[in-house]
């Protein structure tokens, strides 16, 4: 319990002090105790006063208002291109294939990628690089009918409805699937997949 009740006030103190806590490291770095610190943390947060919106908050709300996912709105307010974040995040993960890292970026930012799947060294990684906590920030795309999540983000065009329909091969990505043929077995995942995709 001393181990939850440190993490907890950790928590709470970043909190107070107007910072984004990240609600799901905390969790997992209780371990075992997640729950009861889940618990505790969801009690502190229907009693302690609402933070005063950042400005970056403004601006990630206001790009999904208007249908832009927030990583990145996140990323022109900070100035950064796509080359140089990808560059900055290679790096941080010690990724030598920088196209295929930036494809996984990109899906990542645009709302295409799981973010439940993505490991927590990309996490830190990017907290580090936008100085916020960018998970909180990464919400998937959904469809023109609420469907989950997972559609192409085309600016000014409509996302693909049919994407969030169960597969055969659920592991694999939409462009995988469409290039494998039929009935062959999923490409084997190396440590750049693992990092976006998960293990399974």
């Amino acid at each position: 319990m001393a181990d939850v009740d440190r993490l907890f006030d950790e928590f709470a103190a970043a909190y107070v002090r107007g910072e984004q806590p990240d609600l799901v490291a905390f969790v997992r770095l209780a371990g075992e105790d997640g729950d009861e610190l889940a618990r505790l943390i969801d009690v502190f947060l229907r009693v302690a006063p609402a933070p005063e919106p950042h400005d970056d908050d403004v601006a990630v709300m206001r790009a999904r208002l208007e249908g832009e996912p927030g990583l990145i709105a996140l990323r022109r307010r900070r100035a950064r291109k796509v080359d140089e974040v990808v560059a900055d995040l290679a790096e941080r993960l010690d990724v030598d294939d920088v196209p295929r890292l930036k494809s996984y970026y990109q899906r990542l930012e645009g709302g295409i990628l799981d973010p439940r799947r993505v490991d927590e060294r990309v996490w830190e990684a990017l907290r580090g690089l936008f100085l916020t906590n960018v998970r909180a920030i990464v919400r998937p795309l959904t469809t023109t009918t609420g469907g989950s999540a997972m559609a192409y983000y085309r600016r000014g065009g409509e996302p693909i409805p049919d994407l969030d329909r169960p597969s055969p091969a659920p592991q694999m990505e939409l462009h995988e699937r469409l290039a494998a043929p039929l009935g062959a077995s999923p490409p084997e995942r190396d440590e750049l997949d693992r990092l976006f995709l998960g293990d399974d």
